[in-house]
């Protein structure tokens, strides 16, 4: 008798819990509003071609990764002809 009286309770436990979510679920529902800013936005999304990258650490960060895509594509060419050749394409 006692798993019978654990399971009983186990299912009104999760009835219980249910009933308790449907109700959270639909008071959210009804009082759900739109948030307003108290502040207006003031900063706008600009394209990426619109920004450019002057003297500094940044700039010299993107020069440096430049010039090491630059050389490794002599070495990435000569992979693909290798390839290319062992695939006899």
């Amino acid at each position: 008798m006692a798993v019978n009286t654990e399971s009983a309770m186990t299912r009104r436990t999760i009835l219980s819990l249910k009933i308790v979510m449907v109700a959270l679920v639909i008071a959210g529902a009804v009082n759900a509003q739109q948030i307003k800013n108290a502040v207006p936005d003031v900063a706008r999304p600009l394209p990426l071609s619109a920004v450019r990258l002057t003297a500094g650490p940044l700039k010299r960060a993107q020069d440096l990764d430049a010039e090491y895509l630059l050389k490794l594509e002599p070495v990435m060419a000569e992979i693909i002809r290798r390839a290319k050749e062992r695939a006899g394409i």
